[in-house]
């Protein structure tokens, strides 16, 4: 229990102080939405960050991985180490990160072409999924 607690912390802490320093770096890059110039109403989105997931997927990754930490031996002296990763938690985080992953692939598509598009098959030279 105490594992899931300080999973969360970490994961929520880091999530508070990275995404305003992302938000940041992404629009000092102009890493932001494009809007079709013929949809009323989504003008207001313009220029609005994107790729903003990549943090929830590090704090995801970074609270995963904290809440694996074990200050303590087996025989109870102090010594940091990792607890067992099992098979379906890592199973459920990689495919959280695979999602994450597909998505970054998404919006990277869009800023790169300048399109709302991204990897859909209207503008894509992905094909048809």
């Amino acid at each position: 229990m105490i594992a899931i607690g300080v999973a969360a912390v970490v994961a929520f802490g880091l999530t508070i102080v990275v995404t305003p320093l992302a938000i940041r770096v992404l629009r000092a890059r102009s890493v932001g939405q494009f809007i079709r110039e013929e949809v009323e109403g989504h003008l207001h989105k313009r220029g609005t960050p994107t790729m903003g997931g990549l943090v929830i997927i590090l704090a995801v990754v970074a609270g995963w991985l904290a809440g694996h930490v074990d200050a303590r031996s087996p025989e109870g002296d102090w010594q940091i180490g990792f607890r067992n990763f099992d098979l379906e938690g890592s199973l459920v985080l990689l495919a959280f990160v695979g999602m994450g992953l597909i998505g970054f692939a998404d919006d990277y598509l869009k800023v790169t072409r300048e399109r709302t598009w991204g990897s859909t098959n209207a503008g894509s030279s992905w094909g048809s999924w």
